[in-house]
Order: C-alpha cells, then structure tokens, then sequence
C-alpha cells in the first residue's frame, strides 16, 4: 500500500484505484459491484419468473419465446472520478415486439409488463384480458425492492425508463 502525504494525495488515489480497492472480506469494489449487479440481474429474472408462472399464454400466442428473460443484460462496469456502475438493462432487440394494435410499431416488452396497458381504440378484443389490456405486475419495483432488503454494501439502484429503448438499473 503507498504511503500519502496529504489528503488530495489520497483522493487522487482512490479516483484512479477505486475498482481495485480490497475491503477487509478480500473482494475489490469492482469484484463486489459485479457480484452484486448479477444478484441483482437473478432477482429481476426471478420476479420475470413468477409473471410467466402466474398464467398460461393464450391468444394471441400459446407458446412464450422467453425473450424477455433472455435480453436482461449486464453491462461492463464504469467509472467517473471516485463513482462505479454498472448497467443491468434490457436489450433493445430481443425485448422489443411488434404491436398488434399499432401496425407492428415496437412495444418494449418490459414496460408493458411492468406498467401494463390499454388499448384506446374500441376494437373486439379492448376487454380481453392480457390482450387488450393488463394492470402490470410491478416487478421492476418488487425486485429492486428485494435487493434492497439485503444490500450489505449501501449501492443504490436508479430506474430510468426510457420506452422502445432501454430500462436501465444502474448498481
């Protein structure tokens, strides 16, 4: 470990070194970030699990692609002067479906199940549960919900929704 002479000595140091700082477990901070950022990636997947469980798809589709699971993704980590992040988000191309109601003009998937929706128009399948509308299940809120819970580390998660392009959570 070097030795500072003073505390701008030391702050300059842990701007350039942060990631590789160990704590007294062993772990760097970076090691820690990405550790905590795949917990949390698990329990957004699992909350996505319990909305496939909780029916059975059936018009207009009978069998699920999955894709909404399979576009969660965990970006490599950054840093910006003494702060780290990471990004867990959803990729645009694989959790993004073409609409029924609007022409095939691209829904985002995770928004849609999150928030829900409803169809405006007065169209034959405007009653239809899960089809011309859903309340949402609020998985985003109950998975950062849970991280926080059991967060030893004090990260702090931010939502950002950003429709037809990403739903960011950044550790």
């Amino acid at each position: 470990m070097p030795t500072f002479k003073n505390l701008d000595e030391i702050k300059k140091y842990v701007e350039k070194n942060v990631a590789t700082i160990k704590l007294a477990n062993g772990k760097s901070i970076g090691q820690i970030l990405m550790n905590e950022s795949r917990r949390l990636k698990g329990i957004i997947t699992k909350q996505i699990g319990m909305y496939y469980a909780s029916y059975r798809p059936e018009y207009p589709y009978r069998d699920r692609t999955f894709d909404l699971i399979n576009s969660l993704r965990i970006e490599d980590m950054k840093q910006s002067g003494n702060e780290l992040s990471v990004r867990v988000y959803f990729d645009q191309a694989t959790a993004t479906h073409p609409s029924v109601v609007k022409g095939g003009e691209p829904g985002f998937t995770p928004i849609l199940i999150d928030q829900g929706w409803e169809v405006k128009k007065d169209v034959w399948f405007k009653d239809i549960h899960m089809f011309g509308h859903f309340e949402g299940t609020g998985f985003i809120k109950a998975a950062v919900e849970e991280y926080n819970a059991k967060n030893p580390y004090g990260f702090k998660i931010r939502v950002e929704y950003t429709p037809y392009s990403n739903l960011n959570f950044e550790t």
